[in-house]
């Protein structure tokens, strides 16, 4: 029992409460600011960089004629030393020559003028998915063999800030991971109760002459 606890935990079983299931996980990905710009000083220096993304594993494609490209709408917030940016984003997940995940800014958020901000990982040899459908849970940051972290915005009145880095990690959220081990708990018991249910009765044993 144990060991297929684990199993389910690791293979990213989504969430079963009752006859809900649920669906909403989030990932951080996450690395070192190798350039920046900053000269208004929005992020304080910063060296490092964090994205958590919110990730429906049940959204719909917004690309479903395309086999080899998953689009999901996702929102994300961005931390990059004192700066704090929460924006819409779309996941893309490639199925292709090159396997691999982007998260891409969508639309302005409030109080700039411009901001993209995208985080990338590619997989040269193809071999990471086997769709486009989303991962779950995502692959550790060691399946791809090509990172990057990029950001330019401006807020109102002031210059533009730039940045880039690499991605050293990319996992899903602690608490999420509860949720996966919760939601394969909730499974197992179902189907031991089920099968319980199914058991036939033992034969009575035979009276003693």
């Amino acid at each position: 029992m144990r060991h297929f606890l684990c199993a389910l935990c690791l293979s990213g079983v989504s969430v079963a409460t009752g006859s809900a299931t649920a669906a909403v996980v989030t990932w951080t990905a996450a690395g070192p600011v190798t350039a920046l710009a900053d000269p208004t000083n929005l992020s304080g220096g910063a060296t490092q960089w964090s994205l958590q993304v919110t990730v429906d594993t049940l959204a719909p494609d917004l690309e479903p004629g395309d086999p080899a490209l998953g689009t999901y709408g996702v929102s994300a917030t961005l931390q990059t030393g004192t700066l704090t940016v929460p924006f819409g984003a779309e996941l893309k997940v490639y199925d292709d020559v090159l396997d691999g995940i982007a998260i891409e800014s969508s639309g302005v958020p409030s109080g700039w003028d411009s901001f993209s901000c995208a985080v990338t990982l590619q997989d040269s040899t193809a071999t990471v998915f086997a769709g486009d459908a989303v991962p779950e849970p995502p692959p550790g940051v060691n399946a791809f063999d090509q990172t990057s972290f990029g950001l330019i915005g401006q807020t109102t009145g002031t210059p533009a800030i730039q940045a880039a880095g690499e991605v050293t990690t990319l996992t899903p959220e602690p608490a999420s991971l509860a949720l996966l081990v919760l939601g394969g708990v909730a499974v197992v018991r179902r189907r031991l109760g089920a099968a319980g249910r199914r058991t036939p009765p033992a034969a009575p044993s035979a009276r003693a002459r």
